[in-house]
Formats: C-alpha cells, structure tokens, sequence
C-alpha cells in the first residue's frame, strides 16, 4: 500500500480577462499551506487522583486549555469507592478533580465547563450543593446528563474542560 500524506495546500485559478490583452489570463491565488506540525500536548498526571483505569490520561494541556477526564469517587491510595452514598461520592469527585487541576498548575476556578453524569437524576439538588462547595462564582458552565450505569457502579463522574493563563 502506498504512504498518503495529506496537506492543505492548493491553488485557486479564475479565468479573466486582463488589462490590454486580447484574451483570458489566468489569475493564480494561492492559499496558505499548512506545514505538518504536530499538535503540541503535555500529559497531566497527579498521584493524588486515582489512576487511569483504561487507555487514557488524567488530563491532556494543549495550549491553554486543560482537558480533564472524567472522575469518579475512587480513593487514589486504594482505587476503590469511597462510599455508597450519592453526596460522598460527589465530594470524592471534585477533590479528584481539584487533584488534576493542581496538578496542570491551577485550581478548580480555572474550569469553564463540566460535565457531568450522574446514574439517578434525582440527586441532581445534592450534586448541586456539593458543587456549590468548591466552586466561586462566576461558576463555570455545566452540563448534567442522566446515564444508565457508570465504571465501578459509581453514582456519579465528572469532566472538565480548565483554562489557564498565559
């Protein structure tokens, strides 16, 4: 099989007739080409969140932007849930989180968006109140989704996107 290389380079060509001439010349604009240039991305790793449970990271910085993994309330030291109750498990996740966030050099303030899922939508007024813990206004933008089941039977798991000074 042949190696294919794709770039984004190509020219526009327009008929038109030019200035003192009989026929049709042919105006060449060329377009800027994209050099391959790999996209610069820093791995996060804090030990103090659970590790990765699957082919992923903690977090990945890419520029600013710090994307965060989804968390769920394991105990980083014994990567096992820290309890069966929904409110446990919400403030297991946002230390989790904070972990990360310390770890790519900011805080929890520095989020802008969460996502997060919860396995009954009915402790949506408690994920609330613990969020509301950890966070200052103006609150970051979020996102809250009903899932049927979620890895280790957790109650709850959140992401984040985080933006960091230049």
């Amino acid at each position: 099989a042949a190696a294919f290389k794709s770039r984004l380079h190509f020219t526009i060509s327009i008929a038109a007739t030019c200035p003192g001439q009989q026929t049709g010349c042919r105006l060449l604009f060329p377009t800027p080409s994209r050099k391959d240039k790999p996209m610069s991305k820093n791995i996060i790793h804090s030990d103090n969140a659970p590790a990765a449970i699957g082919a992923y990271s903690q977090a990945v910085r890419a520029g600013n932007t710090v994307y965060l993994s989804g968390q769920i309330p394991l105990d980083p030291k014994t990567m096992a849930l820290v309890s069966d109750q929904f409110a446990e498990q919400a403030h297991q996740v946002f230390k989790n989180l904070k972990a990360v966030c310390e770890a790519a050099g900011g805080s929890l303030n520095d989020i802008v968006k969460i996502n997060a899922y919860l396995t009954d939508l009915s402790n949506f007024a408690v994920f609330n109140e613990v969020m509301g813990q950890y966070f200052a206004q103006p609150f970051p933008a979020r996102a809250a989704v009903g899932v049927a089941a979620l890895p280790r039977d957790a109650l709850v798991e959140a992401e984040a996107v985080m933006v960091l000074a230049d």
